[in-house]
């Protein structure tokens, strides 16, 4: 077998990073280096990716730099001083030199182009080997990397060969915010492997169910559904249930917030859920609800749990934040509502709850919504084709 002439470079995996480096593999073969400790949540994605001949690396890091590296590394840094204007970018900068510099040079020797996530210290490393080795490089950016004031973000875009959105939303945001031209940036979409629906049948029989999956971090909005949902529970007792899957650092006040108000029978805390329990948590809910908000330098792209709720045929309520219209679209396939409004939050629980024919029609429109923006596979040969991946 011919040795792999593609990188793909990861820092942090997520679930639907994972989902698109399998789709990847189904079409192509490519090395792939992890830049940090990988879960024991992903070992059976591990095997498969293993099984499609996928070779992969997980923090392959030398003792010693190469001191020519060091060298441009520092020329680099002294040439770009405006990278430390933001602690952020700043940190961003300093991780990936560090792991730069400490990257086992061998395993690129065969690598003409390099993919990496966000505009940030992945980013960073697939620049220096640009810069250093004349590596092509693609990267694809998100909220996390552009709602910051990142000074990587138009450094990384110049050089880069070719730069992927999620939504029009950030590349309108980027144009307008870093004052850069959109030539180099493509519309790329993510997705999910689309579910087989013929067993997605939902049970009419009250409770009706409120779905929530998300990271438990303060730009979800998580108390203004939780008090929308208490609204709803004094209102009409045993009629809404809530589930919440996840984890973070929002999960003590969620708990808090249950037990105060003695909501243990309304509200289910699921955890961090997967595979057969995911598809479980979409069979059973009759509404998917995510009321995201801004706060200081950070807000939600398009959500992957929005993708996925439509995925399954799900009706969504959402806030009107970045994105998120582009997925949520308004009496379309659920109700958008603004931010922070727990009124307006309620009303829209309510109306889906009580029009049936709305519901189905919702439903349907999600799924359509689904097979024509967000097929998995689908967008990621389209992305293939973009970066000249694809196998002959």
């Amino acid at each position: 077998m011919n040795k792999p002439t593609k990188l793909y470079l990861i820092k942090s995996l997520a679930p639907w990073m994972m989902e698109e480096l399998i789709s990847f593999s189904t079409f192509t073969t490519f090395k792939l280096i992890f830049l940090k400790e990988v879960q024991d949540f992903y070992n059976n994605d591990l095997e498969i990716l293993k099984k499609n001949g996928i070779e992969y690396h997980i923090k392959p890091f030398i003792k010693i730099p190469n001191i020519k590296d060091i060298l441009f590394a520092i020329w680099t840094i002294i040439s770009h001083p405006n990278l430390f204007f933001k602690k952020k970018s700043a940190v961003w900068t300093l991780h990936g030199t560090f792991w730069f510099l400490f990257l086992d040079k061998k395993l690129v020797q065969n690598i003409t182009s390099v993919h990496s996530q966000f505009a940030s210290q992945a980013t960073v490393i697939s620049w220096y080997l640009k810069k250093r080795y004349h590596i092509d490089y693609y990267f694809t950016f998100h909220a996390h990397s552009i709602y910051c004031n990142n000074k990587l973000f138009p450094l990384v875009l110049k050089d880069c060969n070719t730069a992927f959105s999620i939504s029009e939303f950030n590349i309108r945001y980027v144009e307008k915010e870093y004052s850069v031209s959109s030539d180099k940036i493509i519309l790329a979409r993510l997705g999910l492997k689309l579910p087989d629906l013929k067993q997605n049948i939902k049970d009419e029989k009250l409770p009706f169910i409120l779905g929530f999956m998300s990271n438990l971090e303060p730009k979800k909005g998580i108390p203004y559904l939780l008090e929308a949902f208490l609204k709803l529970h004094t209102k009409f007792p045993g009629k809404y249930e809530l589930w919440i899957a996840g984890k973070g650092e929002e999960l003590p006040f969620i708990e808090s917030f249950i037990s105060s108000h003695k909501m243990n029978g309304g509200i289910k805390i699921l955890g961090r859920i997967r595979d057969q329990k995911k598809i479980d948590f979409f069979q059973g809910i009759d509404v998917f609800v995510l009321p995201s908000i801004i706060i200081p330098n950070d807000m939600d792209g398009i959500p992957v749990v929005l993708m996925e709720s439509i995925g399954y045929g799900k009706p969504i309520i959402s806030t009107n934040v970045s994105g998120i219209p582009e997925i949520c679209i308004n009496d379309y396939d659920g109700y958008l509502i603004p931010e922070k409004n727990v009124d307006e939050l309620v009303k829209a629980i309510e109306k889906i709850s009580s029009d049936k024919e709305k519901l189905k029609e919702f439903s349907l429109n999600s799924i359509k919504l689904a097979k024509r923006d967000y097929d998995l596979i689908k967008n990621s040969e389209n992305k293939l084709k973009e970066m000249k991946w694809l196998d002959n």
